[in-house]
């Protein structure tokens, strides 16, 4: 994970990237204002359960080791579409997951899904939606019509 800071203290005496109190690691200061720090794995964040669901927002701060005071955060959106259990909920999320047809798992991996099996995507999902609701308008215009003939 690059970040790129402004408008920061000298960086030379190193900082501490701070992911909220899940880990700490030391962030790479590099030219320009650029830091790299490692990002917590998924097996360090807790699991994604109530009240976090699919997402967790995860605050990020700027520590400098020679002061040890924070001079910056920001806030870090981590996703897991393996908490989302249909199709409608998987494909509508706002995270690039996919659906796998016949496992019927949501993954954002489009390899968790075999290539015999196939995927639901958003947009397969967003074209059947137009098609039955025109279907439905147009069942609806096929009654009155019957019924004016009537």
């Amino acid at each position: 994970l690059t970040i790129r800071v402004q408008n920061v203290p000298e960086l030379s005496g190193g900082v501490t990237c701070v992911f909220e109190a899940l880990t700490e690691t030391p962030g790479q200061v590099q030219a320009k204002g650029q830091v790299v720090c490692m990002s917590p794995s998924l097996k360090d964040l807790p699991a994604h359960t109530p009240p976090y669901g699919e997402k967790r927002v995860v605050q990020l701060s700027l520590r400098s080791t020679e002061t040890g005071l924070q001079f910056i955060s920001t806030n870090m959106i981590y996703y897991n579409c393996s908490v989302l259990s249909s199709c409608t909920s998987c494909v509508s999320s706002t995270f690039p997951c996919h659906w796998c047809k016949y496992r019927h798992i949501c993954t954002n991996n489009l390899q968790d899904c075999s290539f015999q099996e196939g995927r639901v995507s958003s947009m397969e999902v967003n074209s059947d939606l137009k098609y039955v609701s025109s279907s439905t308008s147009s069942m609806d215009e096929l009654k009155r019509s019957k019924a004016s003939e009537l």
